[in-house]
């Protein structure tokens, strides 16, 4: 997994964001200087679903999306988004758009 890769760099978690519920988290990923390097979506249904992206893949999703170039919109979108599309359908449209990601399901 990529987070395995950021702690080993010292990286931490910089951002836990509430998308919805207590079922949907995005965590950002920082390097020392405070840059984002990654993102994290946890689906904290029955089983867990996480994926990671690199900060850039992660940006380029949000624009293919949602068409948004300002990152201070993305929460709003976001949130709107997991209200009416599962898991599944994210994934979906991550394949959709070509987008790099790492995933880990608990069954």
């Amino acid at each position: 997994m990529l987070s395995d890769t950021w702690i080993r760099a010292g990286f931490v978690k910089k951002e836990n964001v509430t998308l919805v519920s207590t079922l949907i988290y995005l965590k950002l990923w920082v390097d020392y200087a405070g840059n984002p390097v990654g993102v994290a979506i946890d689906f904290e249904y029955a089983d867990d679903i996480h994926y990671e992206f690199e900060y850039s893949d992660w940006h380029n999703y949000l624009q293919k999306q949602f068409g948004l170039t300002n990152q201070a919109e993305f929460r709003k979108s976001l949130c709107d988004y997991f209200e009416n599309h599962d898991w599944l359908e994210f994934e979906n449209s991550l394949k959709t758009f070509g987008i790099k990601y790492d995933k880990i399901v608990f069954w």
